[in-house]
């Protein structure tokens, strides 16, 4: 969601707006070494719940260089689903989720990286709060 590491990661990205995934939930688990052995997001089934997030339009050639910044296919998989705004319409999108880990806590500057993208995408203000103080979800 942070732009600065969408433009970063895919610098053919436009923000459009945001959007939401339903009967999920941001976690934070598994160990990373690249992480400094500490949680990175992640996005799992939870009925009942909300995953908010930005829509971003990318290109083919902008593929590739996300994979490597959300390390996958090694820790992270990309899923496509669907995601609707706040109007009600749907977009077909892609993910990146694992299967869920041992929860723990994400470092400071991590955390700092999340809650920076959820108000550049301009998140709601509750949901930002929710993710600023929750470690295991």
């Amino acid at each position: 969601m942070n732009h600065k590491h969408m433009k970063d990661a895919c610098t053919g990205s436009r923000f459009l707006k945001r959007v939401f995934l339903e009967d999920h939930k941001i976690i934070y688990d598994g160990y990373s070494d690249y992480m400094r052995r500490r949680a990175r997001a992640n996005v799992i089934n939870s009925e009942g719940d909300v995953v908010w997030g930005g829509l971003y339009e990318i290109g083919e050639a902008d593929l590739a260089p996300l994979d490597v910044s959300e390390f996958a296919p090694n820790s992270f998989d990309r899923k496509k689903t669907v995601v609707k705004d706040e109007d009600g319409k749907t977009y077909d999108v892609i993910v990146y989720r694992r299967e869920k880990r041992e929860r723990c806590a994400p470092s400071t500057e991590y955390r700092q990286t999340i809650i920076q993208g959820a108000k550049d995408c301009k998140l709601p203000a509750e949901y930002i709060m929710g993710i600023t103080y929750k470690v295991s979800g």
